[in-house]
């Protein structure tokens, strides 16, 4: 290496010596007053729950169900709320409307709140069945139906 060439390259490392923990020490210090995950999901689902109308709900030892309808009555969503983390891998919900339309609605959060918005296909109807399945197997874990009140 040539000696123009060793000084760029000291220079490179001295600059990355001091730049390096400079952006650590900036993200440790941004990142402590972000909420976690699970504080993110509460608030969301407490924000929607106030402009949304709750039209059913059901529970039982695991979870609660929340279904919500917006003000202008155009969206419907599903909130779960998870008493205890599910036991299986890969958890994921699936809802069953009465007219037998039968939709995957997404993963599920090991505790908490998730809010869940329904497709149109299935928006509309009176009675759903709410299922938490195995995303590996298929196999389901608990199941509750839900009315509209």
């Amino acid at each position: 290496m040539i000696n123009s060439l060793r000084q760029r390259h000291r220079y490179t490392w001295y600059l990355l010596a001091i730049l390096l923990p400079l952006g650590y020490f900036l993200i440790v210090v941004q990142t402590q007053n972000q909420p976690s995950l699970e504080q993110y999901w509460q608030a969301e689902a407490q924000t929607s729950s106030n402009r949304s109308k709750k039209i059913g709900f059901a529970e039982n030892p695991s979870f609660s169900l929340n279904l919500l309808e917006n003000k202008t009555k155009d969206e419907r969503s599903l909130a779960i709320s998870l008493k205890e983390e599910v036991s299986i891998p890969l958890p994921y919900l699936e809802i069953e409307s009465d007219q037998g339309a039968v939709e995957i609605l997404g993963p599920l959060p090991g505790e908490g709140t998730k809010r869940f918005p329904l497709p149109e296909s299935i928006r509309y109807a009176t009675h759903y069945e709410v299922r938490i399945l195995n995303q590996l197997s298929g196999e389901m874990y608990s199941s509750l139906d839900i009315h509209l009140q």
